[in-house]
């Protein structure tokens, strides 16, 4: 399986008036792609290696959309989970287990059962979770 990235738009750059609005509405984006993931990874018509991939591709899709955290081109999983918390558009914890989890996917010829499935829901519900709390 191969995850295709689509081209990165433009950063959106929040001035003063903005700033407020643009960090919700990167927040929103962020959880409900964080929730599409858990309908992606909770799909169970899908091999659990197959929904792990399609979760991971709709927090890498939102994060297209956060001001200089969109994945780039040539970017492995590591590097956008990097980019992404440098950037404070998610906190490292669960997203690190998150992007294990795809690289070992999308990587390994290993059979990927049920038990990574749930650790990846459990993962992405944490996500949520983070970017739902108040800072």
């Amino acid at each position: 399986l191969r995850v295709r990235r689509r081209p990165t738009p433009a950063p959106l750059m929040p001035d003063e008036t903005t700033g407020e609005a643009a960090i919700h509405q990167r927040q929103g984006s962020l959880e409900l792609a964080a929730e599409r993931g858990l309908a992606e990874v909770g799909d169970l018509s899908r091999e659990p290696r197959e929904a792990i991939i399609a979760c991971y591709a709709a927090m890498e899709h939102a994060l297209a959309n956060a001001p200089g955290a969109a994945p780039q081109e040539s970017d492995t999983p590591s590097e956008v989970l990097a980019r992404a918390v440098d950037h404070e558009a998610i906190q490292a914890g669960s997203a690190t287990e998150l992007v294990t989890l795809f690289a070992e996917a999308r990587f390994s010829t290993h059979v990927m059962n049920e038990g990574h499935r749930e650790a990846a829901e459990r993962a992405l519900r944490l996500v949520l979770d983070e970017l739902r709390s108040p800072v």
